[in-house]
């Protein structure tokens, strides 16, 4: 790879890292991420009351363990 073309590509990651530091997104502990379709923290999957309002049906634990995890049918109920 010639010296100009090294110097060009660092030019490009340059204008890569200003446009990813530039990015401001609102950390929110749950969010739509595909119509019905929820990712969300712990906090909020221990909520009844936000699952019902968010109208949350079923919940996955993608978590590493289950610590923390309550995650059975006598806790969520039927509804």
């Amino acid at each position: 790879m010639s010296e100009s073309s090294q110097q060009q590509n660092l030019v490009f990651i340059k204008e890569l890292e200003v446009i990813l530091d530039s990015c401001v997104l609102e950390l929110t502990p749950v969010d739509e991420v595909w119509p019905n379709l929820f990712i969300g923290n712990v906090a909020v999957a221990q909520n009844r009351k936000t699952l019902c309002k968010l109208g949350i049906t079923h919940v996955l634990n993608a978590a590493h363990s289950k610590q923390g995890s309550i995650g059975d049918q006598s806790f969520y109920g039927n509804t």
